[in-house]
């Protein structure tokens, strides 16, 4: 229950704080209100707030329909992902030269990995 506890506060910090970083670049409605930094707390608040909003209301939807709810989570599983399938297929394909040779490259093995 602990662990559960400590990985959803970071979640949700980890969540609020790119909520915060669009907001701040002007990519969000209201992203001057939800842009802002509390100086009494050191965090975005505001962010952390509508993040906060937003997981009470995917939490409800699951009090109305847990198929729908289930339904929503595998599609964010699905995207997910994907979204690690993007940038590895283009970078294979391109013949991986946008890879920097640093500390944790393996060569062949990398690419091994990543298909």
């Amino acid at each position: 229950m602990v662990n559960g506890l400590v990985c959803g506060l970071a979640c949700s910090q980890a969540a609020s704080r790119n909520i915060w970083a669009f907001a701040r670049d002007g990519g969000l409605p209201g992203s001057r209100f939800f842009g802002r930094v509390s100086h009494k707390h050191q965090m975005p608040l505001n962010a952390f707030f509508l993040n906060v909003a937003v997981q009470v209301l995917l939490t409800c939807l699951y009090f109305g329909s847990t198929s729908a709810f289930n339904a929503f989570i595998g599609v964010a599983v699905i995207c997910l992902g994907s979204s690690y399938l993007v940038p590895i297929t283009i970078s294979f394909f391109s013949g991986r030269k946008e890879v920097s040779y640093g500390v944790f490259y393996k060569g062949k093995l990398g690419a091994f990995c990543n298909v």
